[in-house]
C-alpha cells in the first residue's frame, strides 16, 4: 500500500505541476502529458495519469483567474486526497465493505458538489470521480476482476 502512495503522490504531483504550469504560461501541456504517461505506463498509476492528464487539458481552457482557480483547485484536491486515502487504507486491510463504498461514493459527491467558486466546479467534480474510478479499477487489479467486465452486459 505505501508503495502504491508513493507512487500515487508523484504521479498526482508531476500531473499537478505540468498542469498549473501550462496554465500559468500558456504553453501547451501536451508533451509534457504524454511523458508523464509514458512514464507512469505499466505502473499500478497508470490509469489515474491518463485520466487526470485529460481532465486537467479539459480544465486548462476554461481558467480565467489562475491565481483564484489554483488556490481552490488545490482545496479540492486535497479534500478528495482525505476522502481516497481512507478508504484506499480501508481497500488493503481488506476491511472494504459495501457500507464503505457508500461512504466514499457519498464523501466524494460532498467534495465534487461543495461550494466551490463556478471556475473549479468542475475540477472539483471531475477529481472526485477519478478518484472513485481509481480506487474502484484497484479494487479490480487487487481481487483479479477484468477491468472492462461491464461492456458485456
Amino acid at each position: 500500500m505505501e508503495q502504491y502512495i508513493k507512487m500515487l503522490q508523484s504521479a498526482s504531483g508531476a500531473v499537478w505541476t505540468v498542469f498549473k504550469n501550462a496554465a500559468l504560461t500558456g504553453r501547451s501541456p501536451d508533451r509534457a502529458f504524454v511523458e508523464l504517461t509514458e512514464k507512469f505506463k505499466g505502473t499500478t498509476v497508470e490509469g489515474y495519469v491518463s485520466d487526470y492528464t485529460n481532465l486537467c487539458k479539459n480544465e486548462i481552457p476554461n481558467i480565467k483567474d489562475s491565481k483564484r482557480y489554483f488556490d481552490n483547485a488545490l482545496l479540492a484536491t486535497k479534500d478528495m486526497w482525505n476522502v481516497f486515502k481512507k478508504h484506499v487504507v480501508k481497500l488493503y486491510e481488506g476491511e472494504m465493505t459495501d457500507g464503505d463504498w457508500n461512504r466514499l461514493i457519498k464523501d466524494a459527491t460532498d467534495v465534487g458538489y461543495k461550494r466551490w467558486d463556478p471556475d473549479v466546479k468542475e475540477y472539483a467534480r471531475g477529481y472526485s470521480c477519478l478518484c472513485v474510478t481509481e480506487l474502484d479499477r484497484h479494487y479490480q487489479k487487487m481481487h483479479h476482476i477484468k477491468e472492462d467486465w461491464y461492456k458485456f452486459i
